[in-house]
């Protein structure tokens, strides 16, 4: 086999757990990539891969190979996983009734000047004589994070490292992982059941469901572009209409009368006025997001969500105008 020159090589690996496939024949190879996200819904099986890249899980079948070295499984080492691959997983484990300098101290690998550089952009350094118990959930999980990097690896595999958080609390956890990933020069591969948390952040996304990996590309071309429903609904709002011509839809563009078209709310503007190509509609239901609204338009039977920045001036029952706004249609 051929492990070219990719960091991470998955070549045709297989994992069952309790008599059934979580992950089932997956292979893939990164090179380039120092920001991926690996998303599904719960119970596809993405986790258990991840346990697999870590070494922290022993395959039934194929192989992961890391810098050209194959990776080896739980039951082939006394001490499960990979000294250049860390992993973290979403309970963020740690001992209780120990002070947290202590905790750290001893499994430290960075300089002196790294780890309190560490520190400093985790935001830990003002309870560090604190003990484990004595920390609130964010701040173990920061802790956590600091605990995993203290080995210096050089692949950090995060299991789900915004379950549980509010939205301000993922902006953060956003940020820090950037500052992490740039200043430490670590790749990151995060597993993730809602890929809204990972969009503004990954720079290739891999959609896993059944064990299986069945669409990847940037997260621009998956938003846009999803192979079906499953893709489609766990990278945000959208809707599917039967395929007709609709008058929204420029005549130029070919219609795929086999499929259904596949719609956002940002793929329609609200016209002020009638104009070509729009169509007429009545406001059944206002969604408010905070910077927009998504209305529920009712129109000729069919029902269409629109992204709209002046929600202030929709009503319920009201008439409006509205048209699509790109150039080209996405079937499913």
């Amino acid at each position: 086999m051929e492990i070219n020159n990719a960091f991470l090589k998955i070549d045709a690996i297989s994992k069952s757990i309790n008599g059934s496939l979580a992950v089932d024949d997956v292979s893939i190879s990164f090179s380039t990539q120092k920001k991926i996200a690996i998303v599904g819904e719960t119970g596809s099986g993405k986790s258990t891969l991840l346990k697999l890249i870590g070494g922290l899980e022993q395959l039934d079948s194929g192989s992961i190979w890391y810098n050209q070295i194959k990776v080896k499984g739980s039951l082939e080492q006394l001490i499960p996983g990979h000294p250049k691959i860390a992993y973290l997983s979403q309970h963020f484990e740690l001992p209780n009734n120990y002070q947290l300098f202590d905790v750290l101290d001893f499994i430290n690998q960075l300089s002196e000047a790294e780890k309190e550089r560490l520190y400093q952009i985790c935001g830990i350094t003002p309870f560090l004589h604190r003990w484990t118990d004595e920390l609130s959930g964010g701040e173990r999980q920061r802790v956590a994070l600091v605990k995993t990097l203290l080995t210096a690896p050089e692949l950090l595999l995060l299991d789900e490292p915004f379950s549980n958080l509010d939205l301000y609390s993922k902006q953060k956890m956003t940020e820090l992982i950037n500052s992490i990933s740039n200043e430490f020069n670590v790749r990151i591969i995060m597993v993730s059941h809602d890929a809204t948390d990972v969009m503004a952040w990954a720079e290739e996304i891999y959609i896993f469901k059944n064990g299986k990996i069945i669409q990847s590309g940037t997260p621009e071309f998956l938003y846009h572009y999803p192979i079906n429903e499953y893709c489609a609904n766990l990278l945000g709002d959208c809707l599917f209409v039967e395929n007709s011509t609709f008058p929204f839809i420029s005549s130029h563009l070919k219609l795929d009368y086999e499929k259904k078209i596949f719609l956002r709310p940002s793929y329609f503007s609200v016209a002020e006025n009638r104009v070509a190509d729009s169509i007429i509609g009545t406001i059944t239901k206002i969604v408010f997001k905070g910077n927009y609204s998504v209305l529920h338009v009712l129109s000729n039977g069919n029902l269409f969500h629109i992204l709209s920045v002046e929600y202030s001036s929709h009503k319920l029952g009201k008439e409006i105008a509205f048209y699509f706004n790109r150039e080209n249609v996405c079937f499913i």
